[in-house]
Parts: structure tokens; sequence; C-alpha cells
């Protein structure tokens, strides 16, 4: 009838009306899930670059510790700090080569050759789970100094023969080593 039609046109608007703000609400929401979900992602990005920086922060600390403690002359504590950087970051070269270098001065001081054959052991199995330590210079010249004071000096020289890059001190322990076996 005439009373509907007329009542259904006029409603119409109201009706248009309400469907335009339904979509604006749902575009507002739809914006809004996409701001939340930004800063969300922003939030967690910060959030791991601080863990990050917090986790440096940290092993930089215990390598501080160690350092400190071989300046004073305890090895033993120098020693563990350099087992905790290890433990700490197994990927990080800096716990071994402090590691090692406690153990090296601790023997010397100590002359203790079983102190040396442990740190040769040390060196081996640490380089089969990190392959990279077989190639740094300074653990290769602490296997070295190892095998030439349990008198290997064979090995003293393998360890760091084929280099290019050795400073003073790894040349002259590489040249010492086949003087002490008549090698000249």
């Amino acid at each position: 009838d005439f009373n509907t039609i007329r009542y259904r046109l006029s409603s119409i608007d109201e009706e248009r009306a309400e469907y335009t703000e339904t979509r604006k609400r749902l575009r507002r929401s739809r914006i809004g899930l996409a701001a939340l979900l930004i800063i969300g992602i922003l939030l967690a990005g910060l959030g791991t670059v601080q863990m990050k920086r917090d986790h440096t922060k940290k092993y930089e600390k215990i390598i501080e510790d160690a350092d400190s403690a071989y300046a004073a002359g305890d090895y033993n504590l120098s020693i563990e700090k350099g087992k905790e950087a290890v433990e700490f970051n197994p990927n990080n070269e800096a716990g071994y080569i402090t590691k090692y270098k406690a153990e090296t001065s601790k023997a010397y001081e100590e002359n203790n050759q079983d102190i040396y054959e442990s740190l040769l052991e040390e060196i081996e199995i640490d380089g089969v789970d990190q392959p990279a330590l077989q190639d740094n210079l300074y653990v290769c010249t602490y296997a070295s100094n190892a095998y030439y004071e349990t008198q290997q000096y064979n090995k003293a020289a393998e360890e760091l023969q084929d280099r290019n890059d050795l400073e003073d001190d790894q040349l002259m322990l590489l040249g010492q080593a086949p003087y002490n076996i008549g090698d000249n």
C-alpha cells in the first residue's frame, strides 16, 4: 500500500546513514587494529634490541671481571669468569681466549705440566664445538705455547706455521720451537 511505500522511501535516508556509519565504524576499527599491530611489532622489536643490549652488557661485564682478576694475579677467578662467559655466550671467542690466557698464566706460574695438558684438551674440544676458534691467532698461540712448555716442539711449530698474521711474540715462539729440537 501507499503508506508502506511512503514510509520506506522516507526511511531510505535513515538506512543509508546507518549503513554509512556502520562502514565508518568498521573502517576505524580496522585502522585501529592495524595501528595496534604496528605498535605491538615496534614494541617487540624495541624489546628485542634492549634484551640484546642487556645481554651484551652482561657478557662484557663478565669479561671485564675476568680481566680484572687476571690483572690482579687471581688466575683461578679469571678462569672461572672465562668459563662463565663461555657458558653465557658460547659463540663469542672472547670468553675462550680469556679462559685460555688465565690457564696459561696459571700453568706458567705454577710450572704445572698438567694444566698445559688440560689446556690442550680444552682447546681441542672447544675447537670441535666452535670451529672458528681453530683459526683464531690467540687460540693457536696458547696451544703452541702449551705444546712448547710440554716439550712437544714440533706441534708447537705446527700451530703457528703457514700463518701470515703472526705478531712478534708468535714469531719468536715459532722460531724457538725448532731451535729446541735442533732443526736450525
